[in-house]
């Protein structure tokens, strides 16, 4: 099987930031560039999509939303609240919040879940004679 001399469908709508169905549906509609084998010439079919796309129906790109500052009061609570379990709290107003536990001890364990038949010292509560 030779080289294809571009690029396959899904390559191309990576490349174009589009879905595999959006470049399917520009192949039917004459918007994409096709080379001898098929596959899809990249700057040709780019620059047609440019011209043939209308852009007051476009999306706008996605907006990066920014994190909000979060207030002293709200820090300040879920810092005694961590207090209060055991925890280490952020430093309230400081640049720099802990990225969470750094030791092995630091790491409180799960709650055991008993499972059925059993008691909470894992004993089972079934015996033979119950059988």
């Amino acid at each position: 099987m030779a080289a294809m001399q571009g690029m396959s469908e899904r390559h191309y709508a990576r490349h174009a930031g589009v879905s595999r169905g959006a470049v399917q549906k520009g192949r039917i509609a004459g918007r994409l560039v096709l080379f001898a084998d098929g596959s899809i010439d990249a700057a040709g079919s780019d620059a047609r999509r440019a011209a043939m796309t209308d852009p007051a129906k476009q999306r706008p790109p996605p907006s990066r939303a920014r994190l909000k500052p979060v207030p002293e009061a709200a820090l300040s609570a879920v810092g005694e609240t961590l207090r209060e379990q055991g925890l280490s709290a952020p430093t309230v107003g400081g640049s720099h919040l802990p990225a969470g536990p750094h030791r092995q001890h630091d790491i409180r364990p799960a709650p055991s879940i008993c499972p059925l038949g059993s008691t909470a010292n894992g004993a089972s509560s079934f015996s033979a004679s119950n059988w």
